[in-house]
């Protein structure tokens, strides 16, 4: 079955709010990639029918309301390289942080060192 997981950082039980776009997603999911061809290319049997919502039980949660940021990118980090996100915890945020800084300021200097630009640049 097609499913959309959830890796809420900062899990409240009483925003339904969440819930309704959640849910919304799933809906417009299928679609979406219904309109991109995906589905000639990949026969699915369900159709336009809507992704299944699952939420992870055991994400690591963050203690504040500032550092979302640094959840969603270092989730989508370990979850594409299949580490476990077990190890992104509030106790390594700042490293995170900083960590994500270098890599930015680094990724600048080399493109204007080895005068690269992106698409979006040469328009």
């Amino acid at each position: 079955m097609r499913s959309v997981t959830v890796y809420d950082s900062l899990k409240s039980d009483k925003d339904t709010r969440v819930k309704d776009k959640l849910e919304a997603v799933a809906t417009f999911l299928p679609i979406l990639l219904d309109s991109l061809s995906i589905f000639t290319e990949r026969k699915d049997e369900n159709g336009l029918a809507p992704f299944k919502v699952e939420h992870c039980s055991d994400n690591p949660q963050q203690d504040n309301g500032g550092n979302c940021g640094v959840f969603v990118i270092k989730y989508t980090e370990y979850l594409m390289h299949d580490y476990s996100i077990l190890d992104v915890c509030q106790e390594k945020i700042d490293f995170f942080r900083r960590k994500l800084a270098f890599e930015l300021y680094s990724h600048a200097m080399d493109k204007e060192e080895k005068e690269l630009a992106s698409d979006l640049e040469r328009e």
